[in-house]
Order: structure tokens, then C-alpha cells, then sequence
């Protein structure tokens, strides 16, 4: 599993708050199917992530700090998209979009600064198109100032259409913990349902992407958060689930507080969008009841009396 950077996470976590992956409604193209919009969603954040990862290497190389102890760094960001991912943004989602990568970028600039100065307090990022650039490719250019030469960096995205997989599939000899019944209810009618086991006492659950692995995939759903909820059995076997979504999880009808453990108990129905979830611990197994053998002295004595009788 691929940990991201701290900064880089909270970043593609805001982006994603902001509704820049999940681009337009899907509801609102009639055209757009649930596979359709999962691969654009996927490409949009593989092709953000390498954009701010691309930003933070050109930062690193300029990033120096003078005699007095202030910081100086580059402080405009050109980003060039090719013509079809240009269509991605526009109007007023793409000016927001650029004022959110600027701000995650200060932010990262701040960062790097430790507690010395910079001598900027503000980030300027613009998009543009380019029409050189061949299908998925996008540039990063950064400037110190308007007279500096820029450099930058030429990239490209590569997405896998189906992204998401089981975080480190139990192995043959693994004791299962409990089980969760998983069913899916499409746009369409259609009902999907599974059990699936576990054998760890703590399960990530989500939608997950190309770096962020879940336990338990819900990846039929764009609604669905890529890391939405925690199910944890603790240590006197009792269950907790944990709501991490950006859309509400319901657990017996209610919502729950986002971040807080709510018990849940074996039957009780846990709600994320178009999924329901049902919890079913192991019965532990009865054992069979053994014939008691008496021990050889309590055996003796009691011949023993017999005889004297």
C-alpha cells in the first residue's frame, strides 16, 4: 500500500471536498454511466496528485533561503493541460480550482519554511492549454519572478480502469474474526450481495483509489468517499463504525457523527449510499462435553472401602 505524504493527502482530500474530482453530476448527462464516471473521476485525481506532486519538485529545486533567514521559493505555477483534460475545468469551477491549488501549495511552501519567513505570502497558479501536448499529457512550469527563466516539468498520466483491490488478502491459515454481508442496490434495480470475511479486528472501507487501498471496496458508487468508514471489533469482541465520508453513513436510518466510534451491534444495518452492511460475528463453537476421568487415587479409595463393606 502507498502512504502519501501528509500535505499531499490533506490537499487531494480538499480538492475532492470541493467537488473538483468528481467533476459534473453524472445525473445530469444522460450519457454518463457509473464505469464512465468512475474513470474520469479517476483520472482526475491521478492527473491533480501529479500535478501538485510535479509543483512540490520544482519548488524543492529552487527552495533556498538567504543570509537574513528568509525563505525564497517559486511563487507562480503555469500548469498546460492538453485539449480533451482542458475541457475537464471551466468557467467559475476552473478559477476556484486554481485558488485551491495555490493555497495548497503556500501551504506547502509554509511547510518546507519551518518557522523562517517567506518572502511571498501569496501563490499564483494558472491553467492553460496547450495543443502540442499529446493525450493525457500536462506541464508544470514555475517562475521565481517575471524575469527569471522558467523551468519545468512534462508528465503524463497513467490510470488502471479498475484501481481499486483488497488490502492485503487474508492468507489460507488466517482465523476469521467476523463477517460483513455487503449488498448493492444500482441505479437500475439490479441487487448485488456477498459476505466477505475478515481477519484483522480493524477494516478501512471505501471506494478507494490507485494509492489508497481499502479493506472493504465500495467501488460501484462514485458517492461513495474513497476512504468513507472504519469497522473495529475491540477486545471484549463488541463493534464500532466510524463515519469518515463526505456523504452521510446511516446506521439503523440515522446518521452518525463523522469521526466518532458509534457501537454497532450484529444485525444492525450500516448505510453508505447506494450499500447496506451487516455485520455477522462468529459463532464461537460449542465444546463437546468429555466423559470426566476419576483419578487413580480417588479410583483406589473407593475399592478400597468396598472391600471393607
Amino acid at each position: 500500500m502507498i502512504r502519501l505524504p501528509k500535505w499531499l493527502g490533506n490537499g487531494l482530500e480538499r480538492l475532492r471536498q470541493s467537488r473538483f474530482i468528481d467533476g459534473p453530476d453524472k445525473d445530469a448527462v444522460e450519457e454518463i454511466t457509473d464505469a464512465t464516471a468512475q474513470k474520469q473521476m479517476n483520472y482526475r485525481e491521478a492527473l491533480l496528485k501529479k500535478v501538485l506532486e510535479n509543483a512540490d519538485a520544482l519548488m524543492q529545486e529552487h527552495f533556498s533561503k538567504f543570509p537574513s533567514g528568509t525563505i525564497i521559493a517559486p511563487r507562480k505555477f503555469v500548469v498546460y493541460f492538453d485539449k480533451e483534460t482542458d475541457k475537464q475545468w471551466t468557467g467559475t469551477t476552473r478559477n476556484k480550482l486554481k485558488n485551491e491549488l495555490a493555497t495548497i501549495l503556500l501551504d506547502r511552501a509554509k511547510e518546507k519554511a519551518g518557522g523562517s519567513a517567506l518572502d511571498f505570502d501569496s501563490i499564483i497558479v494558472e491553467i492553460r492549454i496547450d495543443g502540442t501536448l499529446e493525450d493525457q499529457q500536462f506541464r508544470v512550469r514555475q517562475y521565481m519572478d517575471e524575469n527569471d527563466e522558467p523551468t519545468e516539468i512534462l508528465d503524463k498520466v497513467e490510470t488502471d480502469d479498475d484501481p481499486t483491490e483488497l488490502l492485503d488478502p487474508p492468507s489460507p491459515d488466517a482465523i476469521t474474526l467476523f463477517t460483513v454481508e455487503v449488498r448493492h442496490d444500482d441505479e437500475k434495480g439490479k441487487v448485488q450481495q456477498s459476505t466477505i470475511p475478515f481477519t484483522k479486528p480493524e477494516i478501512s472501507i471505501g471506494r478507494g483509489s490507485k494509492d489508497i487501498k481499502m479493506d472493504l471496496p465500495l467501488k460501484e458508487d462514485i458517492n461513495v468517499s474513497r476512504n468513507h468508514a472504519t469497522i473495529r471489533m475491540d477486545e471484549k469482541n463488541r463493534f464500532w463504525v466510524t463515519d469518515k465520508g463526505s456523504n452521510p453513513l446511516l446506521l439503523n436510518g440515522k446518521k452518525i457523527t463523522r469521526n466518532t466510534p458509534h457501537p454497532v451491534a450484529p444485525g444492525q444495518k450500516i448505510k453508505i449510499c447506494s450499500y447496506t452492511l451487516v455485520i455477522q460475528p462468529l459463532e464461537s463453537k460449542k465444546s463437546s462435553k468429555k466423559p470426566t476421568r476419576k483419578s487413580p487415587r480417588k479410583a483406589a479409595t473407593k475399592t478400597s472401602r468396598k472391600r471393607k463393606a
